[in-house]
């Protein structure tokens, strides 16, 4: 059965091409992504802390870089 609630305690970006509005906006479409992704993998455990460094191509923006994000993260997690 998929977890009921995904709590993320901290989410970190650092996209230097981005406003503090824009970066913030891009957090919440990556927690939500990440919410229906663990939701869909039937991931459960905890996970004390993941770090990742991600390169986007050039322009990338919007929701392509939310998903972009939330599935590098979600590939993290099944590690």
């Amino acid at each position: 059965m998929p977890p009921k609630s995904v709590h993320i305690e901290q989410l970190h970006l650092r996209v230097p091409a981005m406003s503090r509005t824009q970066a913030t906006a891009l957090g919440e479409q990556v927690a939500r992504r990440l919410k229906q992704g663990v939701q869909a993998r039937h991931i459960s455990e905890q996970i004390g802390s993941l770090s990742l460094r991600i390169t986007a191509p050039e322009g990338m923006r919007g929701d392509g870089l939310a998903a972009m994000v939330a599935e590098r993260i979600l590939l993290g997690l099944r590690r």
